[in-house]
């Protein structure tokens, strides 16, 4: 991982010094920074399809149905996005995975999971701010994160990466074909 690479520092980065005047860090630090550099982003390429596929339904605070977030949904929103879609590589198994799409003027940053192992860990925010700037580099401008409003923690990581909340908006879905849904 590069310095490009890594998170703004956080408190238990910064140095202090000890009653020696000896500049010091903590534990914390050395931790956090090992456990970051053993995850590697890169692209979602074809052969990740099943990996990332088993990590949703783990992941708490979603709501999935059969049909759109089923293998075949998900082959759609494949063929149709084809650049801002990312995985955490750790350890030679996938342990996160974001997909995003756009429809040529906004992005929408949808379909983050990360494995039990890789929470807290630094892996969620890497893959959360991957995407937005794969679609910056595609010309897009603003970029939407969808969360369930019962996700509160996801709803609070997402506000921590500067998705604002839009109280002056209200969603609202038009079921075309019915499909069962699945909370996690």
């Amino acid at each position: 991982m590069t310095a490009e690479d890594a998170p703004p520092p956080s408190r238990t980065f910064l140095a202090t010094n000890d009653r020696a005047g000896r500049t010091t860090v903590s534990a914390i630090a050395l931790w956090r920074a090992f456990v970051l550099s053993c995850a590697t982003i890169r692209e979602f390429v074809p052969a990740d399809r099943e990996s990332a596929f088993k990590l949703r339904p783990s992941s708490p605070g979603m709501g999935l149905n059969a049909r759109d977030d089923g293998r075949e949904g998900i082959e759609k929103h494949l063929a149709g996005n084809p650049n801002a879609r990312f995985v955490a590589w750790r350890d030679g198994a996938i342990v996160g995975a974001i997909l995003s799409g756009r429809d040529g003027r906004r992005g929408r940053v949808s379909r983050a999971s990360a494995a039990e192992s890789a929470r807290m860990r630094g892996v969620g925010r890497r893959l959360v701010e991957s995407a937005p700037a794969a679609l910056k580099e595609e010309g897009i401008n603003k970029v939407a994160a969808v969360v369930f409003a019962r996700n509160g923690d996801g709803n609070a990581f997402r506000e921590r990466l500067g998705f604002a909340p839009r109280p002056d908006l209200a969603c609202r879905d038009k079921v075309l074909v019915e499909s069962e849904r699945i909370d996690t």
